[in-house]
């Protein structure tokens, strides 16, 4: 798995095991696309019909999740897809291997 993706072994046509080596936080975009249209906080939770304090929570990765009612409120008003909200940063985070270390297999 490389840059949060899985790649086929090579030559094969098959994906691999569950091999993972590093985990990925997750980064929320809205600011920047916020900014984009030139929206402060206080507009775009009137324009989506979300509390400020919720708009805000989400900006700075306070929030544990998101309902999927709130994410399509806020593509329609940001002019964007769900994937652009959010991107992918690792963590360095190691993930335990599904099925142990291939190294440890003969």
């Amino acid at each position: 798995m490389r840059g949060g993706r899985h790649e086929h072994e090579r030559g094969t046509g098959r994906l691999p095991r569950w091999r993972v080596v590093s985990a990925s936080g997750v980064r929320v975009r809205i600011p920047v696309l916020r900014a984009q249209l030139g929206l402060s906080q206080r507009r775009l939770a009137a324009l989506t019909g979300l509390r400020p304090d919720t708009v805000s929570a989400l900006e700075r990765g306070d929030a544990q999740g998101i309902r999927f009612e709130t994410l399509s409120r806020l593509c329609a008003v940001l002019q964007c897809t769900p994937g652009e909200l959010f991107e992918l940063v690792d963590d360095g985070h190691t993930v335990p291997v599904f099925g142990g270390d291939d190294r440890r297999r003969g």
